[in-house]
């Protein structure tokens, strides 16, 4: 998850304290949407909200917005937040530690020795637990490749964040033990674009979303294919 910045000083500025209601909110969202999408402040007019989009003339007029020939751009953005690069250097480098961790605790723990492993299931004699380890190597995949893939894919090609979280791997293994990679895809697209669901549109989607509307998803899906919904 990113996070914008706002200066603690920003409310009392001359700028922002003759704001309209709407026009306050379509600044607070331009900066939100600017973070999340890593825009570098870019706000392209279609994605402005229909509700608020009068208020835009107010931005620009106050400097707070610069017209764009794709629609605006936040004033100073990258003067108070980072770039693009900078978020998904950070990123990476946060993922190749998790990825780095994983590696070391199955090297330290005897996870990964394929040898012994295949040599077993040539024999027709699968080791205890290994199951199981294909479990937890799909939940790992699902929460650390499929998901933000199909996050990109589904979200406009915002990237997702991932955090070593114990939870949200557990959360993954319920899920792989539930349904297929196959039908997951399909109930991870239904969360992703719906906007069916006002809580679901009120959350980044985060895997934790996911998680916790995997079953709701599933249900429409079921009634869609029934010819129900």
């Amino acid at each position: 998850m990113a996070w914008v910045r706002i200066h603690d000083a920003a409310l009392s500025h001359p700028k922002v304290i003759g704001l309209s209601d709407k026009a306050f909110r379509l600044w607070v969202w331009g900066l939100s949407h600017s973070q999340q999408h890593l825009t570098d402040g870019l706000i392209e007019s279609h994605t402005v909200p229909i509700r608020l989009r009068r208020a835009s003339a107010d931005l620009v007029t106050n400097r707070l917005w610069e017209a764009h020939d794709r629609g605006f751009s936040v004033h100073d953005y990258l003067d108070w937040n980072d770039s693009r690069e900078t978020v998904m250097k950070k990123r990476n480098a946060l993922q190749q530690r998790v990825t780095d961790f994983r590696v070391k605790r199955a090297m330290t723990s005897g996870v990964g020795k394929s040898t012994d492993l295949s040599e077993r299931e040539s024999e027709g004699k699968p080791p205890n637990g290994a199951s199981d380890e294909r479990l937890r190597a799909r939940a790992g995949r699902l929460r650390e490749e499929l998901y933000p893939a199909w996050y990109s894919k589904w979200r406009n090609g915002a990237q997702l964040a991932l955090i070593a979280s114990p939870i949200e791997f557990q959360q993954a293994l319920t899920l792989v033990k539930t349904w297929p990679d196959e039908r997951l895809e399909k109930l991870a697209r239904i969360v992703l674009t719906t906007d069916a669901d006002e809580w679901i549109t009120r959350t980044d989607r985060g895997f934790h979303v996911f998680f916790k509307k995997a079953s709701w998803a599933d249900d429409r899906l079921r009634q869609a294919e029934q010819g129900t919904l």
